[in-house]
């Protein structure tokens, strides 16, 4: 803890490199179950490659519907960050075949211009997601900018990634043209308020981004960072940080927030799903929406008890 997102990541990025088998498989399962218990259907995933196998037997013992994909990088950021070859990235993305997969560069700061078309040139080729980190530190935004002369979105948009298919965690160091930028091109930004707080990332424009007509929705990252599967926590916080950051009470008004998180640009059709990072690109059913409702009473009738809502009540709508 205490620490910002740069300092984070050097102690952060070696540990799951040290897990066992069986560390991955429960950890993993783990956090489906969490996401069960909180209403949560879906879930899009940037995992990494040791013992994925055991990462893909918790998916399909959880029961969730999943969409993940390998974390790739070939700059290191620090002295801790194992760097992989595009070659290596895209042999890796194959690997995982037939399963429901996306193209996960970590983001522009740790990845070649190389790469990060690469993987994009490999998910358009197969109907994929590409999902990546947009502008999330101050100081990689900063050192993307030295090195292009361009911020993080406008080089994204130069390196012909952004789509609809293209989900981007956090994107908060934007400027309003960026934003601009990101409405035109149709990619999802993914909000995790959580994350955002704890590593003193900042807190992005998402009032601009919604009047700009981005797709916007919210994500609870990974367990490391924000330490919950609640959606409904992240969308509550993310309206008060809104508040906050623009001392204006309409900036992210609670109706759009807290009643439908779990739609495209908080408007409809889409799901908002764990990488924790993220909103994930699937239309919305009956089924996730009631599963949302449900933990909401759950949640009502246990507090006018006096008690903190069971797993039970927030399973899976069949």
């Amino acid at each position: 803890d205490a620490l910002n997102i740069t300092q984070w990541l050097t102690p952060m990025l070696p540990a799951p490199w040290s897990f066992t088998e069986d560390e991955w498989y429960y950890g993993v399962l783990l956090g489906c179950l969490r996401s069960i218990r909180y209403g949560v259907t879906a879930i899009n995933e940037m995992t990494y490659y040791p013992h994925i196998d055991a990462v893909v037997q918790a998916y399909q013992d959880a029961g969730l519907r999943v969409t993940f994909g390998i974390g790739a990088t070939d700059i290191a950021e620090n002295d801790q960050i194992r760097v992989t070859p595009v070659d290596e990235c895209l042999r890796q993305a194959e690997e995982l075949g037939l399963r429901r997969t996306s193209a996960v560069p970590h983001g522009r700061p740790a990845c070649t211009p190389e790469l990060m078309r690469a993987l994009k040139q490999f998910a358009r080729e197969r109907g994929l997601l590409y999902h990546t980190h947009l502008a999330e530190g101050k100081a990689e935004t900063e050192r993307i900018r030295a090195w292009t002369g361009r911020g993080e979105a406008e080089e994204l948009a130069h390196l012909g990634v952004l789509d609809e298919s293209t989900i981007l965690a956090h994107s908060i160091w934007l400027t309003q043209e960026e934003s601009t930028l990101l409405a035109q091109s149709h990619a999802v930004v993914a909000h995790c308020p959580s994350t955002n707080m704890k590593l003193s990332d900042g807190a992005p424009p998402i009032a601009e981004l919604l009047a700009s007509g981005a797709r916007v929705g919210f994500g609870y990252d990974g367990a490391a960072s924000s330490a919950n599967r609640d959606l409904l926590r992240e969308a509550r916080l993310g309206s008060y940080l809104q508040k906050g950051r623009t001392l204006d009470p309409t900036g992210l008004p609670a109706g759009l927030s807290r009643r439908r998180p779990y739609c495209r640009g908080l408007a409809g059709g889409f799901l908002p799903c764990a990488d924790g990072d993220t909103v994930h690109g699937e239309p919305a059913s009956h089924s996730d929406e009631s599963a949302l409702c449900r933990k909401r009473r759950a949640d009502r009738q246990c507090l006018c008890a006096g008690q903190a809502a069971s797993p039970e009540r927030a399973v899976r709508a069949p």
